[in-house]
């Protein structure tokens, strides 16, 4: 990581959690100085590491978060940032607490950095239970569906394409939530009645979303065959009958 000899950081403002704005005067390797002489250390700013102070839980801006996210390729370049960012517009990233790599490499954006270039890298590879679990409360919906994906290609996991269509779904994308669900009507031999009439209902769902109502309706009947009124069948179903 090497900094520019000079750089104009003048209309480049921090905000705090408080509200208040403060503007920054210079930065070193280590920290950014505000006009008050207040350092600010970059593993307590960076988006991705509010991990202490008041920068904790701050909500950032979509408009914000591009300004700091430029400022920092402006003035911190090391190849690995390039990398990730790539690596996060392929999985559809979008938690502000994955957004940047902090400049200190002990920061947990680093581990989680190893971890997506292995899961590109190797078509194998899964993250463990903690790991989603931890991916689920970032509602990283999208990166999540290409994991259950997955695991119903690596695992055989019947219960993978209901779960991996659910958040596609959740992720806004029907298409791929619709795709994921192909396996449950073409693999017989794998799905149990339970695990095919929850890909099924998951499908419906996502068939209802775009609008390909019949279609829909069969798939949910189709499962209410296999598996009775489960709770998601009727949700879907009363769902669909609103429409």
């Amino acid at each position: 990581m090497t900094l520019p000899q000079e750089h104009d950081v003048s209309g480049i403002k921090l905000y705090r959690v408080s509200g208040a704005r403060e503007l920054i005067q210079s930065y070193s390797a280590s920290c950014l100085i505000l006009m008050n002489q207040d350092k600010i250390q970059y593993e307590d700013l960076f988006i991705v590491g509010r991990q202490r102070h008041e920068f904790e839980n701050a909500e950032v801006s979509a408009a914000l978060a591009k300004d700091i996210e430029q400022f920092f390729e402006l003035t911190m370049h090391f190849p690995e940032q390039q990398t990730y960012k790539t690596l996060k517009q392929r999985y559809g990233l979008q938690s502000k607490r994955l957004a940047l790599l902090s400049p200190q490499k002990t920061n947990f954006t680093w581990s989680f950095f190893s971890f997506l270039q292995e899961f590109h890298k190797d078509a194998t590879r899964i993250p463990s239970d903690a790991q989603i679990e931890w991916l689920d409360k970032l509602q990283e919906n999208a990166f999540l569906g290409s994991v259950f994906d997955r695991k119903y290609l690596v695992n055989n996991d019947e219960w993978a394409p209901a779960k991996a269509s659910s958040y596609w779904r959740k992720a806004r994308d029907a298409q791929k939530a619709l795709k994921s669900t192909e396996a449950a009507i073409d693999d017989k031999r794998l799905f149990s009645p339970k695990a095919r009439a929850a890909a099924l209902t998951s499908r419906a769902a996502a068939l209802k979303e775009l609008k390909q109502l019949t279609a829909a309706e069969n798939c949910l009947r189709w499962a209410y065959k296999l598996d009775g009124p489960s709770e998601h069948l009727k949700k879907t179903w009363s769902g669909y009958d609103a429409n």
